[in-house]
């Protein structure tokens, strides 16, 4: 036992050193290389090139489940999805039959998906999917023990393909947490931005852009193939059974599922656009969104609104922001009540007063949660996508960007934002709020800010990794 004892001992040493070690050189190195990496500059996307697409954005929860459905249903050739989590739940199930009604009428479906975060299992959900030829599944990350710096590896994007027609790019997990209202349980508050295609698809277009991406994450390296499970292995009783749960799940939620969502959409034109996305095929990753991301708020010549669940900034995320006495910068995240990320609260409490002196912090009240991730700068370029203000977003995890020339959609975009500063207050200091008259402060329990408090004093030995 002694001998056994000791070998998980040196083991753990073995991770934390290697995860460690092998991280922060390589962030070091990533560092350095992204310096010669060209990004856009706000004038590039200033410039007004009339696109053949137009844009548009939802931030209710009831859209996130109807409209990925209609997304799938108008599929008829091609279907790509990059997901960061399929759960077995309900909406997971929706979305997975969704895709198998896509491949029985002959389309040609690819499914990204983390290998941390959805099971692959031959009783999940996903596995469904394995009797069809015209189906492919590739897996990005999971647990290696010989190499376990590999479980930073992580595939964060949601994005969808449909065709050349349609675009979605999210923070939204297919999960019922993130897709489906409650009175009684909280839930998380997601944004999407689509984009429909309104002439023959271009090189420049954005679609375009999404497709070369998605190829460049199918092709990477680390993406394995999904095992299969045979047809015979899922017994004509499961089926049955599958097919009756989701029959339940459509009756259970025909008030949700029976407004239809795209149609009702209001979608923008495009005058300029770009997607910019971290480096694929690598482990550690060049933070080329950040980069671009922080460029775009130094050079603001009036006001950034930025909207993360997490804002958790390294040294060396600091050292990208330059100071602009020209812009204001207002930070819209959530409270200490509303983050179900302790972790990544205490990080984000550690740096918060050096965050104040640079930025108006909003924090969101609510029993709820915000994921939301969007950018507005001088309200008319919109950002939104996968990409969360934190070290793991900027070198551990494939992200994306969609950003966007549009002011109608900066609009939208606006009143989204206004929408959340009036369920928020304006930090003051580490736990303290600036007096409101239109909220209240949601309730943090003295265990939970103990936590908070514990977390931050050790947040700057674990900071990379949050």
């Amino acid at each position: 036992m002694k001998i056994i004892g000791l070998l998980i001992i040196c083991y753990v040493i073995y991770v934390a050193v290697s995860v460690y070690g092998f991280s922060l050189h390589q962030i070091n190195q990533s560092d350095k290389d992204v310096q010669s990496t060209k990004v856009k500059s706000l004038d590039d996307l200033s410039s007004t090139v009339m696109m053949n697409e137009s844009v548009a954005i939802t931030s209710k929860i009831e859209d996130g489940l109807v409209l990925r459905g209609e997304l799938i249903d108008q599929a008829e050739t091609t279907l790509s999805l990059a997901q960061y989590k399929i759960s077995d739940d309900d909406s997971g199930l929706y979305i997975i039959k969704k895709i198998e009604e896509a491949a029985k009428r002959g389309v040609n479906v690819q499914i990204l998906v983390n290998g941390l975060s959805s099971s692959k299992r031959q009783i999940s959900y996903l596995s469904i999917l394995d009797e069809y030829e015209n189906v492919e599944i590739k897996v990005v990350g999971g647990i290696n023990l010989l190499k376990p710096w590999e479980m930073n590896n992580v595939l964060h994007d949601k994005l969808i393909l449909v065709d050349d027609t349609y675009m979605l790019s999210s923070g939204r997990n297919i999960s019922n947490r993130f897709m489906i209202p409650s009175d009684t349980e909280s839930v998380t508050e997601d944004m999407d931005i689509v984009v429909k295609s309104e002439g023959k698809q271009t090189e420049d277009s954005l679609i375009s852009q999404g497709r070369v991406y998605y190829d460049k994450l199918w092709q990477a390296d680390y993406a394995k193939n999904k095992k299969r499970y045979d047809e015979s292995s899922r017994s004509e009783k499961q089926k049955i059974k599958l097919d009756k749960m989701n029959q339940e799940m459509i009756t259970s939620y025909a008030d949700l599922l029976k407004e239809p969502c795209l149609e009702n959409m209001t979608f923008s034109p495009i005058y300029n656009g770009y997607m910019t996305f971290n480096e694929t095929n690598s482990i550690v990753k060049e933070p080329i969104v950040w980069k671009q991301v922080s460029t775009l708020i130094n050079e603001a010549n009036k006001q950034v609104d930025l909207m993360s669940p997490y804002v958790v900034l390294s040294n060396k995320m600091f050292n990208y922001l330059e100071p602009n006495d020209k812009r204001e910068l207002n930070i819209i995240t959530n409270s200490g009540a509303s983050s179900p990320n302790v972790l990544a609260f205490g990080g984000y409490l550690k740096q918060k007063n050096k965050l104040l002196s640079q930025a108006n912090i909003w924090e969101f009240q609510s029993k709820n949660s915000i994921h939301q991730k969007a950018l507005l700068v001088d309200e008319k370029i919109i950002g939104v996508g996968s990409f969360n203000v934190d070290s793991r977003s900027t070198f551990f995890s494939s992200e994306n960007m969609l950003l966007i020339n549009s002011p109608m959609a900066a609009k939208e975009l606006e009143k989204v934002i206004h929408s959340y500063e009036d369920r928020s207050l304006e930090a003051d200091n580490l736990f303290g709020y600036k007096k409101s008259e239109k909220n209240i402060e949601e309730p943090l329990s003295t265990a939970k800010r103990l936590l908070l408090k514990v977390i931050s004093f050790f947040s700057p030995f674990f900071r990379i990794f949050l």
